[in-house]
């Protein structure tokens, strides 16, 4: 452990002289070379001394999981997700930290998205019925690993063992369980799962009773040992730099189909939309929902209600339909602020970040004092070398209204280098 803070602190000391740009290429070098530690130091200068990408953050977030700091790796990865919704790198690589600190409920849903995707490694679909294991949902642990391409390997076939055990499926427990020994000779928790299972899952030949004295009590069976799964070893994904061949096309999103909107009933449908208000209170997101969707049928117009309701389905875990709602609260009201500004969070959160953008530069268009929504365009304009004029518009105005902020320093260096 001291040599651990001795490396730390000599890395640290050494990045302080350097750029932020050179602290992220020396970063880099020691993370190929397995130095981890020292890679972490400089990779946090980085962050420190100039304009924070979700790529160092993701660096720092790999360097911390390999070192074995899994909370600190945690922390990077979610603000490498925060400056980049899509990168789907620190999103895979949050899931296996989280795994990595037994928090299997935080992982899952970051894995379902990520195996939503077309081109979906393999590795994902392993993770996701890892996590479903730990969380025992055998039934979608089994369909999660169904989707792996190659179960042919030990691990596998192990786990697909523990499953079917699980299931009630004993006799094809076994068969998984057998292929995985003869996978791998030397692999002893497929061996140990089998020996467990031929002794407490598997029937036993039925013999004739012998007598027996009465007891007091019925004797207690014995509870089987747990089946073991093989152990998920992963390695954090990163994005080496590299010149790119081909620009990548940014996501879009297709917005709902409104038509006309007609005014109803204001006074009757603000009677439900008072209801959708108190069930929401109380944590009844069904209720609620019903409530603001019976507000909206008597009154089309009233803006206010698309927007309780997009926030109900967004509490719901229900993105695209808070997007729609979003979306119908503008066309009811088009200067409807917060219904524009939450539209635009979600849209950026959701990777649609040429989406978001247009509407943060409408926000500004109704008034362009608006420090935050200044920050946020302009920080994702800079990630873009198309686009970096007009993250300086945006990084000056910033200065202009907030010039005591403390990341004005970081601000004015950058625009120094991106003139």
């Amino acid at each position: 452990m001291k040599k651990f803070l001795i490396i730390a602190a000599i890395a640290g000391a050494t990045a302080c002289n350097r750029s932020p740009s050179k602290n992220f290429e020396t970063g880099v070098d020691y993370f190929k070379n397995d130095d981890f530690a020292r890679a972490a130091g400089y990779f946090e200068q980085a962050l420190k001394t100039g304009i924070p990408t979700a790529q160092a953050w993701n660096f720092l977030g790999a360097s911390r999981l390999q070192t074995g700091d899994t909370e600190a790796a945690i922390a990077a990865f979610q603000e490498a997700l925060k400056l980049d919704a899509g990168h789907s790198a620190a999103r895979y690589n949050l899931a296996a930290a989280y795994l990595e600190a037994k928090q299997p409920a935080q992982a899952i849903p970051l894995l379902r998205q990520l195996a939503q995707a077309a081109n979906c490694p393999p590795s994902v679909h392993r993770q996701l019925g890892y996590a479903y294991l730990q969380t025992s949902d055998w039934l979608k642990a089994k369909q999660s690993f169904e989707k792996i391409p190659d179960q042919n390997t030990a691990e596998i076939q192990n786990d697909l063992g523990v499953i079917e055990a699980h299931l009630g499926n004993a006799k094809l427990a076994k068969t998984h369980l057998e292929t995985a020994t003869r996978l791998d000779l030397q692999h002893a928790t497929a061996r140990q799962n089998l020996a467990i299972l031929e002794q407490y899952y598997l029937p036993k030949p039925v013999t004739a009773a012998k007598p027996v004295e009465p007891v007091a009590a019925p004797a207690k069976l014995p509870e089987p040992p747990p089946l073991t799964a093989t152990p998920l070893q992963v390695t954090p994904v990163v994005e080496t730099p590299k010149t790119p061949v081909a620009a990548p096309v940014a996501p879009r999103r297709v917005p709902v189909t409104i038509a006309a909107l007609k005014a109803g009933d204001r006074a009757i449908a603000k009677t439900f939309f008072n209801d959708g208000i108190a069930q929401q209170q109380q944590a009844k997101l069904p209720a609620a929902i019903a409530a603001y969707a019976k507000a909206i049928a008597t009154d089309p117009t009233f803006a206010q209600a698309y927007y309780n309701l997009a926030i109900a389905y967004l509490n719901a875990s229900q993105s695209e339909k808070a997007l729609d709602n979003y979306e119908l609260a503008i066309a009811a009201q088009p200067d409807f602020r917060d219904a524009r500004f939450n539209y635009a969070i979600l849209l950026q959160q959701q990777g649609f970040i040429v989406d978001a953008l247009a509407q943060y530069e409408k926000i500004l268009e109704l008034n362009p004092n608006e420090p935050a929504v200044r920050l946020t365009a302009a920080t994702l304009y800079a990630r873009d070398p198309a686009t970096r004029a007009k993250a300086r518009q945006h990084y000056d105005a910033y200065l202009r209204l907030v010039p005591n902020s403390p990341m004005a320093r970081d601000i004015r260096d950058w625009l120094e280098k991106n003139r």
